[in-house]
């Protein structure tokens, strides 16, 4: 009986450290990674990749932040959110921001 409650009291703890670790997974982030943004004296981009496979970035550029979604692209990475678009492949980015298109590289 005592051998049937450890046991049993060991499966609901490595259940529970499973749970939590998937949690940690989901929320895990990359960056934020500084970008330089060829015309563009008011500031750089920060993006900050969100979840597990980064199927979320945060952006933020001239004070303002939106979080955009992951989306199809035949080469790269492609985020977009309502009026903003990032797409990114390596150093590379290009910005599109509320009309503004701009080439941006991370700045190093």
């Amino acid at each position: 009986m005592l051998l049937r409650s450890i046991l049993t009291g060991a499966l609901a703890l490595g259940a529970a450290m499973a749970l939590d670790a998937g949690a940690l997974a989901k929320q895990k982030t990359r960056g934020p990674f500084v970008f330089a943004c060829v015309g563009d004296s008011a500031g750089a981009l920060k993006v900050t990749f969100l979840g597990a496979k980064a199927d979320r970035a945060r952006l933020t550029y001239k004070g303002e932040t939106v979080t955009a979604r992951h989306a199809v692209s035949a080469d790269g990475g492609l985020y977009t959110a309502a009026d903003v678009e990032f797409w990114n492949k390596g150093d590379d980015g290009v910005l599109e921001w509320r009309g503004d298109k701009l080439k941006c590289a991370i700045d190093e």
